[in-house]
């Protein structure tokens, strides 16, 4: 694995202007948790209301923020104590 992902993120509230290209470091894979290699990512509705600032009365943002609750991949590892995600698993998350 890499030590860095690419990643679409936006570091300030805003519309499509404020997305970018950005490097980061590789997620650390925490207990009871899974890290998803994405295949495939969507922008729902709620999140272009976070990303416009609507959302901050009820969901906390910390810059810069990664949009996307929408996705699909292959479970890539595993932490400790993890759900019952086999591995290499295709995985499709339930989103809101």
């Amino acid at each position: 694995m890499s030590p860095t992902m690419k990643a679409m993120t936006y570091a300030q509230y805003g519309g499509t202007d404020v997305l970018s290209s950005t490097e980061l470091p590789f997620p650390k894979v925490w207990p009871g948790c899974v890290l998803v290699r994405m295949k495939a990512a969507g922008v729902n509705p709620m999140d272009w209301k976070i990303m416009a600032g609507w959302m901050d009365d009820f969901y906390a943002v910390r810059f810069p923020v990664i949009p996307g609750a929408d996705v699909a991949g292959i479970v890539e590892a595993v932490g400790i104590d993890p759900p019952n995600f086999p591995w290499a698993m295709r995985y499709i998350p339930l989103s809101c």
